[in-house]
């Protein structure tokens, strides 16, 4: 996953709290007095990065926590920002699946593509996708939180948007979100077969593409 995503205010997280707790999920309103219009034309709230305090549900209970998005690699300065789901096993991880499970909810997150390249202020990289619900609900991508900080849970990309990249966080649904940080671990939810909407963050890409 690439370190970045749109990230929601403590107001909205709170609006979608509630929604969990009802067993259903509704779309987040952009709110004009926090959200930002970006110059790529995408109205974006704060995108959280590594290393940054964003807002969480959990761990255990559906309560909003803030935790800074990056767990300390052991014996470097460096941090892992992802914990792939196949890895839940590992020494570093197994006490935060156990008991450390969240929710990160978003509007979206973003990707660089495999084969697509960009210049960008006369450097070529690798062209940026936006993904979001296509029915404008918030991402609930699942997290793990380790002595105060967080890493987003990953997994293979779904079959329509592998060709773009090959891992995608693991999503939730208002079915088993609060599964997931309340209940006991019984292993990897469902991945749910979401219909994802992936646009190419630039504008300029947008016109050369479509």
């Amino acid at each position: 996953m690439c370190g970045r995503f749109e990230a929601f205010t403590r107001e909205q997280i709170e609006e979608v709290i509630d929604d969990i707790a009802a067993g259903r999920l509704q779309p987040v309103p952009h709110d004009a007095a926090t959200d930002l219009v970006s110059t790529e034309g995408f109205p974006q709230p704060e995108q959280a990065r590594p290393a940054t305090t964003t807002w969480a549900i959990g761990p255990q209970k559906l309560q909003i926590a803030q935790y800074r998005w990056g767990v300390p690699r052991p014996g470097t300065t460096k941090l892992i920002i992802n914990a792939r789901i196949e890895s839940r096993q590992s020494l570093l991880w197994t006490q935060a699946f156990e008991n450390g499970r969240v929710i990160v909810p978003a509007r979206a997150y973003f990707e660089p593509h495999e084969t697509q390249t960009e210049q960008v202020n006369g450097k070529m990289r690798k062209r940026q996708y936006r993904f979001s619900a296509s029915n404008g609900r918030p991402l609930l991508m699942a997290g793990i939180m380790l002595a105060g900080r967080l890493a987003i849970v990953t997994t293979d990309a779904t079959a329509d948007i592998a060709h773009i990249h090959p891992r995608m966080p693991l999503l939730l649904d208002a079915s088993n979100a609060a599964a997931w940080i309340t209940g006991p671990y019984e292993g990897a939810p469902h991945l749910e077969a979401l219909d994802l909407v992936a646009q190419p963050e630039r504008e300029e890409a947008q016109l050369k593409l479509f």
